[in-house]
């Protein structure tokens, strides 16, 4: 039997157990998690943004992956705080947890 090794190349995260042994989670929702999990706090972030990240996976696989995370408790997505002026249906808040 493979005997795994890792090489560290740059700065690393630590990454829930949880998302990685949830078998609730598509491989594309645990992948689109880890990618957001690695991003600072204040990034702004986009449906079109997680897609370019990964051109294999379309805009819709991206939203039902997203739309997963959000069911089982990963993902919380709500509007920001805002007056009622700087309100925008485009704007939202994507709260990670490590765990559902």
């Amino acid at each position: 039997m493979p005997i795994l090794r890792k090489l560290f190349l740059r700065e690393n995260i630590v990454i829930p157990n949880a998302i990685i042994d949830d078998k609730r989670l598509s491989y594309t929702a645990r992948g689109i998690f880890l990618y957001l999990w690695h991003l600072p706090d204040t990034n702004a972030v986009s449906l079109a943004v997680i897609t370019r990240q990964s051109p294999s996976d379309t805009p819709q696989n991206v939203s039902a992956a997203i739309k997963e995370l959000e069911r089982y408790g990963y993902l919380e997505i709500r509007p920001p705080k805002l007056p009622a002026s700087e309100q925008s249906p485009d704007l939202a808040w994507l709260d990670l947890h490590g765990q559902p």
